[in-house]
């Protein structure tokens, strides 16, 4: 890999922390849940392949975005656990 390539794949897991984070506390959710959400989404996996420039984008703009457009990833987390 060359050292542009590096820094790009450096960049991409930056964001992808940041995301993450400000995921996290904007719904204020362990940083766990808040993992599994973002690697569960189109969002991930767009940013993955480099997809739209959405790389270039910020990742406060990212999380609003992911939040509005994959609604059906919150509306399972939201749900209460089966009782036994």
């Amino acid at each position: 890999m060359t050292d542009r390539g590096v820094l790009r794949k450096i960049c991409r897991e930056r964001q992808d922390e940041a995301i993450v984070a400000l995921l996290a506390e904007r719904m204020h959710w362990p940083y766990d849940k808040a993992i599994d959400v973002y690697y569960r989404s189109k969002l991930s996996s767009q940013m993955a392949e480099g997809k739209y420039g959405i790389d270039n984008l910020s990742p406060s703009y990212l999380v609003e975005d992911l939040i509005e457009n994959e609604p059906e990833l919150f509306a399972c987390v939201h749900e209460s656990p089966p009782e036994n």
